[in-house]
This record gives structure tokens, C-alpha cells and sequence, in this order.
């Protein structure tokens, strides 16, 4: 539908709803069109490979803009939150003079995420949303992020929502989108019906269409991985302005999941797979962060080329036109040349994880996971060891060898690498500004 805006310009959105059909072969770059150009969607998929979904059921929608609109960014008064229905976008006409315009913003940040979710195959159920987003959003702002949207789906898994978090911090630098639209499939990727996110692929094409045209920088990220500045730097802003990243577009992370350290972890005995103290369950203690507590990589920085699968990505929005998760899937270069980035190796390269930043991927180790763990975190155990035992930083990490843990001088057993500048620099700014946070 469209809307009018508060400067009396005319917005019309494009809804979009899913029809599941058959991917595309990995070779398969297109397909077969008809003589007069039309494509037959009978003859390439069968009548019996459409299925349409029911209205509430759709998930997969956009609100794209498709009407132009002031190019002024818009804000927001009274209140850090704002609806999909309501959003305004800053896209320019086609037609438009390209001129160098200020942004009010450097880095921003986009995230989705809910107070309750279920991991895939709704195997759990993860009810640690608001004070991970807390966190998440004290972290960012501390780390240079001028601005952080946050696209709350709890209203797709329970009546809470996450506005009691946001509404902790300034409209000016956090702002909260209400998005209900539900994940319509959970599954696991390895399922018969493998499952998707559309609601997260919506949320973050959102994210880019509608607030990118206010930065130079973008990141969609989950609230669980924390891009850290490292080496000199104390704020990603620093890092950025750099005359080396002039001509940057992409910057890339790779992406290992950190350890929970068994020394900030305490017994647990609340769940049915954890009732008894014999299963030797284990849980973060209340009172310690969740950055501090998986401060353990059990891939030792620089992170091997293989971690590039997973990578999570800082990008300009002016450049890349479609983000998917982890990858900028059509660029500015793509899309007027027909070819992939490879012929410009200056406008992306992965950063450098000692001197300039990383990314810590601190994704929740429920209690049940590590049942067991006195068997597993043995050297050569054969087993996997969920929880984190630091080795000493000056001890020398081995990929081939690093599923078998390793022995320190002394001959204990160990499997991750604390990262000294979290630690000692990061971690008293983020737990000073979350105390001020919970006693407003």
C-alpha cells in the first residue's frame, strides 16, 4: 500500500508473499523463457511444485519502495520504536543527479531478534533475548556505532516484547522496528523440507533498503557476535576513516563459535535433561556477562581460511544492493557488468583479526549440551569438549590437531585462547555501562 509522509511525499511499497518452488541447479544461472520472452512457470517447475501459503502463513515479505522519496533521513520523536507499516525510506529517484552527500551516520548496526525463540528444529528454546540485546546494544555503542536498528520478532513467539531494552537507550541511537512477520519453517538445514528464515531475510533486506541510504556503513548481525576492535583501535569509526578504506566496500569476518569458560559457569539441576547433579550440567552465572563468559576461542586468531563459510560482513550500502546473511550477493559492480567482484581485489578483503578487529561468535551452550563434559574435556578424549579451559596466550595452536585439545607446559588439558584486549580493556567499559543501564 502507500503512505504519505510527514514532508508530504508519496511512499509505495511492494508486499511480496512466498511461492516455495524448486531452487535453482548450482550450474543453472537462469532459466528457459518462452519465444516471446515470457517465462512459463507450468512448463519449468509442474503445476504440483506451487504451493502458495496461506495469508498468515506467508512470512516473506519486504514492503519494498518503489516510489522515491526525500532524500532527508528520517527520525523518530517521543519513542525509539517505529512499525513495519509506518517505516520511511530514504531511497533516491533513478533519475537523480548522483551528487557527494554528508550522512548523518558512519556505522550502523541492524539486528533481528526476539525476548523467546526456538534454535532449528525447535529442538530448544532460548529465552535469554533481553538480556543478551542489552548487552549486545551497551557493547556496539561503546565499540564506535553511531546508530543500531533492531527488528523485534517477539511478537511471532510470545505477548513480551523487547521494547523495555531499547527504550533503555536514546531514540537517537537505538531504534526499535515491531516485525511479526513468522519464521514459517524451523526445520534444520539437513531436513527433508529444510528450513529458512524468512522473516530474518526480510528483516535485514529491510534493514539496508530503509536505513541504508543514511550511512556509509552497514552490519547485520545476530545479538550474539560482537565486532571487536583490536590492536590500537578503540572504536571501529577509528578504523573505518582510515585513507586504506577509502576504496573499501566489504569488509569480511570469519566466524568460529567461542567456548563458554568453565570458570564463570555454575552447576545446574533446573531442567529434566539437568535434574540431577550426576549429568554435571553447567550454566553461565547470573551475574557475569555473556561477552566475558565465551572470551574463549577454541580457534586461536588468525582463524583459518575454512571459517570463511560463515563469515559475518561490514559493508557500504551504497555498493552491495542485496545482502544475504553472510554474503553481498548482487554489488553495484554486479549488477552493471554482469560479473562477480573478483577483477576489483581492492573493494573487499577480510580484516585483520591482531591488529585490526574480530568477530566473537557467543552463541548460548544450554546446560544440557555439556552433560558428559568430565569424560569429553580430556586430551585425545576422542569427544567434543562444549565448554571453554583457557591455554596459556604464548601456547602454539595446531588445526590439524586442535579437535584433540592440547596440554599446556604442565600437562593440563586446555582447548581455547582468552583475548587479552576483551578482557582487560573491553570488559570494564561494557560492565560499567551495563550497571548504569540497570539502575536508571
Amino acid at each position: 500500500g502507500d503512505a504519505r509522509a510527514r514532508d508530504h511525499s508519496q511512499h509505495v511499497y511492494l508486499d511480496i508473499a512466498a511461492i516455495r518452488t524448486p531452487v535453482r541447479g548450482p550450474n543453472q544461472q537462469s532459466y528457459d523463457t518462452n519465444t516471446n520472452g515470457t517465462f512459463d512457470v507450468h512448463k519449468q517447475w509442474g503445476s504440483s511444485n506451487l504451493v502458495v501459503p496461506s495469508f498468515e502463513d506467508m512470512g516473506r515479505w519486504e514492503n519494498i519502495p518503489i516510489c522515491p522519496s526525500s532524500p532527508t533521513p528520517t527520525t523518530t520523536t517521543r519513542r525509539n520504536t517505529i512499525t513495519e507499516q509506518h517505516q520511511q525510506t530514504t531511497h533516491r529517484s533513478a533519475n537523480a543527479i548522483p551528487k557527494k552527500v554528508t550522512k548523518p551516520y558512519q556505522l550502523v548496526a541492524c539486528t533481528w531478534t526476539s525476548a523467546i525463540h526456538n534454535r532449528r528444529g525447535d529442538a530448544r528454546t532460548i529465552e535469554d533475548g533481553a538480556d543478551r540485546l542489552l548487552e549486545w546494544i551497551a557493547f556496539h555503542l561503546l565499540a564506535g556505532f553511531d546508530h543500531i536498528y533492531v527488528y523485534d520478532n517477539s511478537a511471532s513467539n510470545t505477548n513480551v516484547t523487547l521494547a523495555e531494552v531499547t527504550d533503555k537507550f536514546s531514540a537517537e541511537r537505538v531504534t526499535r522496528v515491531e516485525w511479526s512477520c513468522k519464521t514459517c519453517n524451523n526445520n534444520r538445514p539437513a531436513n527433508d523440507d529444510p528450513g529458512e528464515r524468512s522473516s530474518q531475510y526480510a528483516a535485514e533486506s529491510s534493514c539496508r533498503s530503509r536505513f541504508g541510504p543514511s550511512t556509509e556503513w552497514m552490519a547485520f548481525m545476530d545479538p550474539d557476535e560482537y565486532f571487536v576492535p583490536m590492536g590500537k583501535y578503540t572504536n571501529w569509526n577509528e578504523i573505518l576513516n582510515q585513507e586504506s578504506y577509502q576504496r573499501l566496500k566489504i569488509l569480511k569476518f570469519r566466524s568460529t563459535r567461542a567456548r563458554p569458560r568453565a570458570s564463570l559457569m555454575d552447576s545446574y539441576t533446573l531442567s529434566n535433561e539437568c535434574h540431577s547433579t550426576k549429568s554435571n550440567c553447567l550454566a553461565q552465572r547470573s551475574n557475569e556477562t555473556f561477552l566475558k563468559t565465551y572470551n574463549c576461542e577454541y580457534i586461536k586468531s588468525p582463524k583459518p581460511q575454512r571459517f570463511e563459510r560463515a563469515m559475518k560482513q561490514i559493508y557500504r550500502p551504497d555498493f552491495v544492493l542485496s545482502h544475504f546473511i553472510h554474503y553481498s550477493t548482487v554489488t553495484t559492480y554486479l549488477a552493471n557488468t554482469n560479473t562477480k567482484n573478483k577483477d576489483q581485489p581492492n573493494q573487499e578483503r577480510f580484516i585483520n583479526e591482531i591488529n585490526e578487529g574480530v568477530l566473537v561468535h557467543a552463541k548460548t551452550t544450554p546446560p544440557d549440551e555439556v552433560i558428559g563434559h568430565i569424560d569429553s574435556c580430556r586430551y585425545k578424549s576422542g569427544k567434543v569438549c562444549y565448554i571453554g579451559i583457557p591455554c596459556p596466550n604464548d601456547l602454539s595452536f595446531s588445526d590439524k590437531t586442535h579437535k584433540d585439545g592440547f596440554n599446556d607446559t604442565m600437562g593440563r588439558f586446555c582447548n581455547c585462547w582468552v583475548n587479552r584486549k576483551i578482557e582487560d580493556v573491553w570488559m570494564p567499559q561494557l560492565e560499567h555501562a551495563l550497571n548504569v543501564l540497570r539502575n536508571q
